[in-house]
């Protein structure tokens, strides 16, 4: 029986921020910096599946709004790596 592994990528993403309030949807280039990450992923051709986690709807909807699979995760998450 062969078994082969998915490789999935999972890029945290969170409303809150010190500096900039919902910094991963700030626009550079006409695109939310999210956008950005979630392309230089799929485009490394390393992942078989790209999934964003994020702790607001503001998030998972622009993300979805791109073409990403998100997970609506809880506010509370100490940091990215708990999400």
């Amino acid at each position: 029986m062969s078994h082969n592994p998915k490789t999935i990528a999972v890029i945290p993403a969170r409303i809150g921020s010190d500096e900039v309030y919902a910094k991963v949807l700030v626009d550079i280039g006409g695109k939310p910096v999210i956008q950005h990450a979630y392309e230089r992923a799929k485009e490394s051709g390393v992942f078989d599946e790209i999934l964003i986690a994020a702790d607001h709807e503001k998030i998972t909807r622009t993300a979805e709004g791109f073409g990403a699979k998100t997970y609506l995760t809880k506010m509370q998450h100490i940091c990215g790596t708990d999400r």
